[in-house]
């Protein structure tokens, strides 16, 4: 829409222009901006006044009105742009619409008191992440390849997702989990390539009254496939969606970690790709596409490359790290071996715009993908990084800043780890470089190693607070 005011002569106008010729929002997700520019030069400066509901929008960044901007002599040309921003306030409302109004005051009389064309703000409404009920969660040690685990409350399976953490007793590759919630909502599965008699599992079950979409399913990977891609039922909004994956694979020993460390993305809305760096055994990837519509999701790909233990992603946007969390995954290079310092990376936000991935060995390319999630709704997140030293033990603990409901909050943690102060091959130590998450307490989380071979590690964590 392109609006002017003459005021009745060719000196005294305005000019406004909306991007896409409309403003159009989505509460607390997207930004919209329009132009104001004079259409004659002014013989003093030009104040004008931009008057909004606060209640419900911001502009420029502020939630005070009205802003002002100033056109003098010099710049009265030159189009400035004013950025308009929808509030999230948890209230169902519908599609509504706001008026932002425009005054112009200056000495010049072509322009003081001028009244300026209004934009029309349409706003529609976010549907916030809403946990239904509480969490369901449990233990379980391995103690066969498949296990079902009954849920005491059966969920709805589209709005609900699964997440396990793992501490293992044994290094072979076909020890290795792989978690998934069924169809049906009614049990959990946990999953190994063969292997992994005495690994521990954590889970826990999240479902959503509101504000939540979940897809899931199982990826075969044959001896020879390097990547693979699934379709996704519905098309999905990438700036609102995030994937969690795990893969199990058949190969037994502890040097084939490229088999099966799989990268997750999306491609498209309706597309997933997986893919992995190393073939010659069969895999199964198990994952879940989550959407929330109460987030806005930036998502990406970097390689850690050969010769670094770290790299950073810079944001499109920069996010509040109060309501942010990080959750990616990786594939190893086939020649990475099984050596786990070269592999295990940890990620976390280095400041509001940029990610920074790290381990401790600098041995061949690891390619991630990333999504750094910000949470527009009432979500809150805590973060911080816990220490495991050389020789310290199994256990570990972190404390939060602020006390958390427990059974709406869920821990996303990944962790690097050091080469064995004993000399034991990394590739055999992956048992003492895996861990599981539990809170001791509404300020204390836990993470537990199945047995400590010397090594050391840097756990970073997300604390995640659904209402």
């Amino acid at each position: 829409m392109v609006g002017v005011i003459t005021g009745g002569v060719i000196t005294g106008g305005v000019t406004i222009v909306e991007s896409d010729n409309s403003t159009d929002l989505f509460e607390g997700i997207t930004k919209d901006t329009y132009t104001i520019v004079l259409n004659s030069k002014p013989s003093s400066s030009v104040i004008v006044n931009i008057n909004f509901d606060s209640t419900q929008l911001k502009l420029n960044e502020t939630m005070i009105s009205p802003i002002q901007i100033t056109f003098t002599s010099s710049n009265w040309s030159i189009a400035q742009t004013i950025t308009v921003e929808a509030l999230y306030d948890n209230v169902t409302e519908g599609t509504q619409t706001k008026s932002i109004t425009h005054i112009a005051a200056s000495s010049d009389s072509n322009y003081n008191g001028l009244t300026i064309a209004s934009v029309t703000v349409t706003i529609r409404d976010t549907t916030s992440a809403t946990v239904k009920g509480s969490f369901q969660s449990g233990n379980l040690t391995v103690s066969s390849s498949s296990q079902a685990i009954t849920l005491t409350t059966t969920v709805d399976s589209t709005k609900a997702f699964v997440i396990c953490n793992s501490k293992y007793a044994n290094s072979s590759t076909n020890n290795f989990i792989t978690c998934q919630l069924n169809t049906a909502g009614t049990q959990v599965t946990i999953q190994t390539g063969g292997g992994g008699a005495s690994t521990v599992v954590d889970w826990y079950v999240m479902e959503y009254s509101s504000g939540a979409m979940v897809q899931r399913g199982a990826t075969n990977f044959a001896t020879t496939d390097f990547t693979l891609n699934a379709s996704l039922t519905t098309s999905v909004s990438t700036t609102k969606t995030f994937v969690i994956a795990s893969t199990r694979s058949t190969i037994v020993g502890a040097t084939a970690d490229g088999n099966r460390t799989v990268r997750a993305r999306l491609t498209s809305s309706t597309n997933l790709e997986l893919s992995r760096n190393e073939t010659g055994g069969t895999a199964v990837t198990e994952w879940q596409v989550v959407q929330f519509d109460g987030s806005k999701v930036q998502s990406g790909t970097v390689t850690l490359s050969n010769g670094n233990t770290s790299t950073t992603a810079t944001l499109s946007n920069s996010v509040n790290l109060n309501s942010s969390f990080l959750i990616f995954n990786y594939k190893a290079a086939a020649a990475v071996v099984g050596v786990e310092r070269d592999f295990y990376v940890r990620g976390s936000y280095a400041n509001s715009s940029t990610l920074s991935f790290n381990r401790v060995g600098n041995s061949q390319d690891m390619d991630i993908s990333w999504f750094a999630i910000e949470m527009v709704d009432r979500t809150t997140v805590q973060s911080g990084s816990a220490t495991m030293l050389a020789g310290g033990g199994t256990t570990t603990n972190s404390t939060l800043s602020n006390p958390v409901t427990t059974t709406k909050s869920m821990i996303i943690f990944s962790n690097d780890t050091s080469t064995d102060a004993a000399s034991i091959p990394d590739f055999t130590g992956q048992d003492s470089g895996t861990y599981t998450a539990t809170f001791v307490s509404s300020t204390q989380v836990n993470f537990t190693r199945n047995i400590d071979e010397m090594n050391g590690a840097i756990i970073n964590w997300f604390v995640v607070s659904f209402q």
